[in-house]
């Protein structure tokens, strides 16, 4: 159930400025970028627009892009919001299945291990080494990523799909379930990633 709160009150450490509904209000580091690219990390607070969800996505940043908090408000409705301190060495994982595992809050979920590559998801995500170091972040772009799951990563896929809709959860994906010993991209070789996701569509749970 959504809860009625001020926009002040969900993220009474934000200042709420936003000027425009495509705007995405905060500071990058002046000397820090994505992993193998050349796009300056987020520092500080930031507050991002949905357009098509029409969603207010707010984030505290910390350390190396690392994530703290997000709120997501759809006008004065807090439809999420989560304090995440991430990454964190102290996470308490739920095992879905051998090299994959998500923060679940609940250990009474039920874990999906399977799906159909013909299924479509819509979602925010933030992704990270095992260092810490980001390679990617969706939530400063204003656009999520929505695609079939077959176009993704096992572990991803399978991880994304046990994240209910408006629903923020850590994903732990082992190498065999990711880019593997050749690695993908800006992902070196026998990398552990780590994605920060807030699902807005699941087919699983529609």
């Amino acid at each position: 159930m959504i809860k009625k709160i001020t926009v002040l009150t969900a993220i009474s450490f934000l200042i709420i400025n936003l000027y425009g509904q495509d705007k995405y209000v905060g500071d990058f580091s002046d000397n820090q970028f994505f992993l193998g690219g050349n796009t300056k990390i987020p520092i500080g607070n930031h507050i991002g627009y949905d357009e098509d969800e029409g969603l207010e996505i707010a984030i505290k940043y910390g350390k190396n892009a690392s994530i703290k908090s997000v709120a997501v408000l759809s006008g004065n409705d807090t439809v999420c919001f989560e304090q995440l301190n991430f990454p964190n060495k102290k996470t308490d994982w739920i095992e879905i299945k051998k090299g994959l595992w998500n923060n679940s809050v609940d250990n009474e979920e039920e874990l999906i291990k399977s799906f159909s590559e013909s299924d479509e998801i819509k979602m925010h995500y933030a992704g990270f080494l095992k260092n810490e170091n980001p390679f990617d972040n969706s939530f400063i772009r204003n656009k999520p990523l929505i695609g079939k799951l077959k176009w993704f990563i096992k572990g991803f896929a399978i991880g994304a799909i046990n994240v209910k809709p408006n629903t923020l959860r850590i994903i732990k994906i082992s190498p065999e379930l990711a880019y593997g010993s050749k690695g993908g991209g800006n992902i070196p070789p026998n990398s552990t990633i780590y994605y920060v996701i807030y699902n807005l569509e699941n087919p699983i749970f529609l």
